[in-house]
Order: C-alpha cells, then sequence, then structure tokens
C-alpha cells in the first residue's frame, strides 16, 4: 500500500506519483531530485517497503538510481 510522506526518513523507496516511478534513498542521486518529490506532495513509501510492493502498485524503477 502507498503511503503519502513529508520526509524522507523511516523507509528505504520512495515513489513519485506524478510519474509513477519509484527510488531507492540509499543510492539516491542528484537527478532524482528527491527533495522536489516530497515538497510537491507527490511522494509516497510503500508497505512492505520493497521493490516488489512498488512495482505491484505500478510504478517503474527509476534509472539513475536503480540500476
Amino acid at each position: 500500500m502507498a503511503i503519502n510522506v513529508n520526509s524522507r526518513f523511516g523507509f528505504r523507496f520512495l515513489g513519485d506519483l506524478k510519474s509513477k516511478i519509484y527510488h531507492d534513498l540509499y543510492n539516491e542521486k542528484h537527478d532524482c531530485k528527491v527533495n522536489q518529490i516530497i515538497i510537491s506532495g507527490n511522494g509516497v513509501r510503500f508497505e512492505p517497503d520493497n521493490e516488489e510492493q512498488a512495482e505491484k502498485e505500478g510504478f517503474s524503477k527509476c534509472s539513475n538510481c536503480m540500476n
């Protein structure tokens, strides 16, 4: 289940509701623009916090931090 977030702490994978792309906060790159995703209100975390759940919910891997 995707849950809205207002910070980057306490989870590993961040989804962008607008682009339907998810990011690995443990391997974050500048081009991921994670802060902008969170500030815009489009950031979600996944429960459970793993790649499988993100993909199950229709999100695709970020080409910057997930390769």
